[in-house]
């Protein structure tokens, strides 16, 4: 049963699974070629499952609204020194527009997952969301 999941690794981890986890993610219980232990220790944020479904969609939820803002905000411009810069404008709101409803639908699709699900989607569901939110940067 997974009861957490690392915040560091965006992985869900069954109780054994987070000691072998934290073993694998200790770079000083590794060894190179030459036998030599190599690396310096990676500190996981682990959370129980429950606190990381929650905080990954206030997360994604606060960023959803920041970015509507935005756009909203973008909306209410309209001093455009020629048609090509307008034109610019324009195609940076529709990208703007299709990124935040792509984030939107991940945070709905793990919003409406019954439970059992979510756990085993909250990686993806995270990575997705990561990647449509840096279009906006």
């Amino acid at each position: 049963m997974i009861n957490t999941f690392c915040m560091t690794h965006q992985v869900p981890l069954c109780q054994t699974c987070v000691r072998d986890h934290l073993h694998m993610q200790n770079p000083g219980n590794y060894h190179d070629a030459t036998g030599q232990r190599a690396g310096q220790p990676v500190e996981c944020d682990l959370l129980p499952i429950e606190q990381a479904i929650n905080e990954s969609l206030h997360r994604m939820q606060s960023s959803l609204q920041g970015v509507q803002e935005f756009i909203e905000f973008k909306k209410t411009l309209n001093d455009f020194p020629d048609a090509e810069t307008l034109q610019i404008y324009l195609q940076q709101n529709q990208l703007f527009e299709n990124a935040y409803s792509m984030a939107h639908r991940y945070f709905v699709n793990l919003q409406n997952l019954p439970d059992g699900q979510k756990e085993l989607h909250l990686s993806q569901v995270n990575q997705s969301f990561i990647e449509e939110y840096k279009r906006f940067s």
